[in-house]
């Protein structure tokens, strides 16, 4: 099975752009960068970045400026809200099939990196959110092949240039995420070039790398140093050293952690990794160019399996190599006819999770363990839409068990029932605890209306203030992660504690109404509180609606 790269486009746009508008936004991520670029553009400060009209410092602004420019371009849509990411995970995607080309020219060997980057369940799932990660990865791509072309470059002026190109990725990854897109080139070219005895050249040329990336991150970093001092102790101390090596990091996870995301977030390719590993290794010695993508895969994934704080999102910058890896090693063994049983496993594991995930979703039907079935009564439509998705995801595999080496490339299709049909079989009960779109519209007349919101979930929080185009949305009970904006003098009063809720739903209902919006509250919980005059429950939302009166 050959793939034209003319079609490649095509794929791009049916997989990730047009599904974008598709589904609601989750909480807490999507809904909170899609606020802030809100504000952004709402109140023109484009340094400071705010959440509720409140202080946040918990990346830099380059991402956000990304995501406002897609709020401009498309609207306050959920499309425009997602599409700075897909956007960049199209460039990761024609960087990986410009950078295959320059190793191999070969353009089956760059297809095929490609639609496997692309295609794969983590990238994939990452490049359609409404999240950071996919520029910074895009950034962190972009370093890690400036870096190969500066070192394999045979003038003095193609290593400068490609130095300074360096920079400039890392100065966006730093504007778009931190310190991290300086410390994974790092950890990768140290290594490298200590390997190949040419250390000494990356002494000599690194700082023109460094040299770029400050001239480009300092306009910024000294401007929100002038209108906000404390961000920089904030970003750098909290988030960063802390968040990943402190005693209390957030995100704590074993060392091991990411050896199964790593094996379900390069699925439907997952059969072809430990071939395409074993069949390069073999050649590592003779070939510098698979020695470096080998240690760009493993390296940062060694170094983030280190740190104490973890998410699946941090080794996504390892799957650019391992797709470019896992196409030059599938296609040299078709080429060279060679035997193995590596296409035919990839085949089968594609048939035993289509398979498996369609008998868990039986069991979700069915419940277990005394919990409530997933899908309730009345959803046997979104199960049977959910069962679709996973039995052709196996009907996949099975045809490619046919004739594995031909049908090989079809794995990267796996995931488009996932894409358009994933919305009509979300069961309700992750509705009504993620996705508050749909009870925020259903009761927008009373958010509509109220003089004051509040809410004890940022997440409810930041959606309300989405939804209806409004920053004031005060914090009830739990300041979560606007803990730090919450702490300045001039935000005090956009925070109420449980215990001063009476007194100041006294004073505040003279003045309007009151909206209440709790998540994960129980009955007994809600019972404690102040009598409402409409208790609106549907899953793990409560509203709770406090009409205007006079005394």
């Amino acid at each position: 099975m050959k793939f034209n790269k003319w079609l490649l486009p095509l794929f791009y746009v049916f997989l990730y752009l047009i599904p974008l508008n598709l589904r609601p936004l989750w909480i807490p991520d999507e809904s909170r960068y899609a606020e802030i670029s809100r504000e952004m553009l709402a109140t023109g400060n484009w340094v400071v970045p705010h959440l509720l009209g409140l202080r946040y410092f918990e990346k830099p602004i380059a991402g956000y400026w990304f995501n406002s420019i897609g709020q401009m371009l498309f609207g306050d849509t959920n499309f425009g809200v997602r599409f700075a990411q897909a956007f960049f995970t199209g460039l990761s995607g024609l960087l990986i099939y410009w950078f295959s080309m320059r190793l191999w020219r070969q353009e089956t060997k760059a297809v095929a990196a490609t639609l496997i980057y692309w295609s794969s369940l983590l990238v994939l799932g990452v490049g359609t959110d409404a999240v950071l990660d996919s520029m910074i990865t895009f950034w962190l791509n972009l370093a890690m092949v400036t870096f190969y072309l500066a070192y394999s470059a045979e003038t003095t002026r193609g290593r400068l240039l490609g130095y300074a190109a360096l920079g400039v990725a890392c100065a966006f990854g730093f504007l778009t995420k931190g310190f991290i897109a300086l410390a994974v080139p790092v950890i990768v070219a140290v290594p490298f070039m200590l390997q190949q005895r040419r250390f000494m050249e990356l002494v000599k040329f690194g700082p023109i790398a460094i040299v770029v990336a400050t001239l480009i991150s300092l306009p910024w970093s000294l401007r929100i140093n002038t209108l906000d001092p404390d961000f920089w102790h904030y970003f750098f101390w909290i988030e960063h050293i802390k968040r990943f090596a402190g005693a209390h990091a957030q995100h704590m996870r074993p060392f091991w952690f990411y050896i199964p995301i790593l094996i379900l977030g390069i699925l439907p390719w997952t059969g072809l990794v430990i071939s395409a590993l074993r069949r390069g290794w073999q050649v590592v010695s003779q070939r510098r160019d698979y020695l470096y993508l080998l240690a760009w895969f493993v390296l940062p994934i060694a170094f983030f399996s280190i740190a104490k704080g973890k998410l699946p999102t941090y080794i996504l910058p390892s799957f650019a190599p391992l797709a470019m890896l896992i196409a030059w090693g599938a296609v040299e063994k078709l080429q060279d006819k060679s035997s193995g049983p590596s296409f035919r496993i990839n085949a089968a594991i594609n048939l035993i999770f289509g398979v498996a995930a369609c008998i868990a979703l039986i069991n979700l039907r069915l419940g277990s363990m005394g919990h409530q079935p997933v899908y309730g009564p009345g959803q046997e439509g979104k199960q049977a839409i959910a069962m679709a998705i996973f039995a052709i995801w196996g009907i996949i595999g099975l045809i490619q068990l046919i004739r594995p080496k031909q049908l090989w490339l079809l794995s990267a299709f796996c995931l488009f029932p996932l894409m358009y049909l994933f919305p009509s079989a979300l069961p309700q009960s992750v509705a009504d605890s993620k996705l508050p779109e749909f009870f925020i519209h259903d009761h927008r007349a009373d958010f509509a209306q109220a003089s004051r919101i509040l809410s004890n979930d940022v997440g409810l929080a930041t959606s309300v203030a989405w939804a209806l185009k409004r920053t004031n949305i005060d914090i009830f009970e739990n300041k979560g992660e606007l803990t730090y904006g919450l702490g300045y003098a001039d935000a005090q009063s956009r925070y109420v504690s449980k215990d001063a809720f009476p007194q100041w739903l006294a004073e505040h209902r003279r003045k309007g109404s009151i909206v209440l919006f709790l998540r994960d509250r129980s009955p007994e919980y809600v019972q404690g509180l102040p009598k409402a005059d409409e208790d609106i429950r549907r899953g793990k939302f409560t509203l709770l609606v406090y009409q205007q009166r006079d005394s």
